[in-house]
């Protein structure tokens, strides 16, 4: 794949994971009863139906699957037959052993996702912010340990940098909270809030495993991208709808009244118009970061997914979400910066200012 086109792929989960986050938000933002009345108005707070809607999303990617499908078998019969045997060659393993383990990273999302909106339950969201951001560290050395990749001593300090200013970008946010005493009434004693940073950190664990197993699975099997992301989409769905009605029968109430939680979905046209753009948002940006794993590696995508915080926030300052602050531009400095480094748009290697000892000019530079 040329470089042009991995430029395009790039932005591609920039802007697109950026756009899920902004709609995720404003769609959460949505008052859906009693809205005349400050005290007893009820915002859409649904994450249980906003992760049935990403898997819903990444099924998406099923439709230019079956079409393509659908075009050769009215081609030529060789080439249909050509194209049977490629998907049989996949690693010697028969279809149901391919799509069990294609499950397997849909499991992983889920599991994530889950303890991370619990663990934000626990948390302030800047704190929030600064535990996640040490994914890209975790990926890392998975890749390293697992994946058997070797990372280049200034890879490493560019992970770090990027871990920084993601740091930095979180205590901004909590020292503005601090300052606003928003802390202070969030009724969040210390406990509360080492217990949310720990399933934080375990949802950020299972994330790194998602991307390493998935570039796995690139690597092993004659598999597309695309069709990885529609296997995580079904069994993601499927799982999710099913604990949502277990749910419903155990509990019922909450989260877990689904009878509500579509009704308000359905019924308010701006939240169920943000849904469909979510679902479109989520299948571009699985599809082009699954794509990123596959043409580099699960260490540059988690770099690339984590700079999407930089065009959220320039987002968030234009509508007036957030405010500036001295100490989030020199985050995104070392946010950027250090992205760059890592994917080899820029090439500390090269530079005469580097130390000899930290070069590793033998190894490829990555793009």
């Amino acid at each position: 794949m040329d470089r042009y086109t991995t430029l395009v792929i790039v932005l591609g989960t920039i802007v697109s994971g950026a756009m899920n986050s902004i709609l995720t938000k404003y769609q959460d933002m949505q008052c859906i009863r009693h809205c005349s009345d400050p005290f007893r108005a009820v915002y859409f707070d649904q994450p249980i139906l906003q992760t049935l809607q990403m898997f819903v999303g990444e099924m998406f990617c099923w439709i230019p699957i079956l079409i393509s499908k659908q075009i050769h078998s009215r081609s030529r019969i060789n080439e249909s037959v050509r194209l049977v045997d490629e998907d049989e060659v996949m690693s010697d393993k028969p279809k149901w052993k391919r799509s069990t383990a294609l499950a397997i990273p849909a499991v992983c999302d889920l599991l994530a996702t889950t303890l991370m909106n619990f663990g934000l339950l626990y948390t302030p969201v800047s704190i929030y912010q600064m535990t996640r951001g040490s994914v890209i560290l975790i990926v890392g050395l998975m890749s390293v340990i697992f994946l058997k990749k070797r990372i280049t001593k200034l890879e490493w300090i560019s992970l770090f940098v990027v871990f920084l200013g993601v740091f930095l970008v979180g205590l901004s946010g909590y020292l503005e909270d601090k300052k606003s005493f928003k802390i202070l009434t969030t009724g969040k004693d210390s406990f509360d809030v080492i217990i949310g940073m720990f399933l934080i950190f375990c949802g950020i664990t299972i994330t790194a495993v998602q991307f390493v197993i998935e570039e796995h699975l690139l690597a092993n099997f004659k598999v597309e991208p695309i069709e990885v992301v529609g296997y995580q989409g079904f069994y993601g769905a499927l799982i999710t709808f099913h604990v949502m009605i277990f749910g419903k029968l155990l509990y019922g109430k909450g989260y877990f009244d689904i009878d509500q939680s579509f009704e308000d979905m359905f019924m308010n046209k701006t939240v169920f118009y943000t849904s469909i753009m979510i679902m479109f948002s989520i299948s571009l940006f699985n599809f082009c970061g699954i794509t990123l794993t596959k043409i580099l590696s699960a260490t540059s995508r988690s770099t690339i997914d984590t700079s999407r915080t930089l065009l959220v926030w320039m987002i968030s300052l234009f509508v007036g979400w957030e405010k500036f602050h001295n100490l989030q531009l020199l985050a995104f400095s070392f946010l950027v910066a250090g992205t760059l480094a890592f994917n080899g748009v820029i090439q500390p290697e090269s530079w005469s200012i580097i130390p000899e000892w930290l070069k590793d000019l033998e190894l490829e530079v990555p793009m």
